[in-house]
């Protein structure tokens, strides 16, 4: 995990996690990414104008949000992240309501 300036340089070719404090939907999201070996800026979009209009031009309206260039996941699960990261993450995890199992 890369914690991001609050002026972030934008790379279309890296994931970012826009989260805010406060949000446990977010840390989960984070650790979970994490966990799973997956390298990612961690984008704090809590008084962060850059962050809030990036959300805004991605379409994106709650959070955390997980984004890859033009596009972007609402993380309301990780099945949906890892769905979202593509199938390379999905062969290694298998998701439940609770929690990934992975395998190793």
């Amino acid at each position: 995990m890369n914690l991001v300036p609050d002026h972030p340089a934008f790379d279309a070719n890296r994931i970012r996690v826009y989260w805010q404090p406060g949000c446990t939907s977010c840390l989960r999201t984070k650790e979970f990414l994490t966990l799973q070996g997956i390298d990612y800026d961690s984008v704090n979009a809590q008084n962060n104008p850059e962050a809030r209009a990036e959300l805004q031009r991605l379409g994106a309206r709650s959070l955390p949000v997980v984004s890859l260039g033009d596009k972007y996941t609402l993380c309301q699960s990780f099945g949906d992240v890892l769905k979202f990261l593509g199938p390379i993450f999905a062969t290694r995890c298998r998701p439940t309501t609770a929690r990934a199992i992975c395998s190793t």
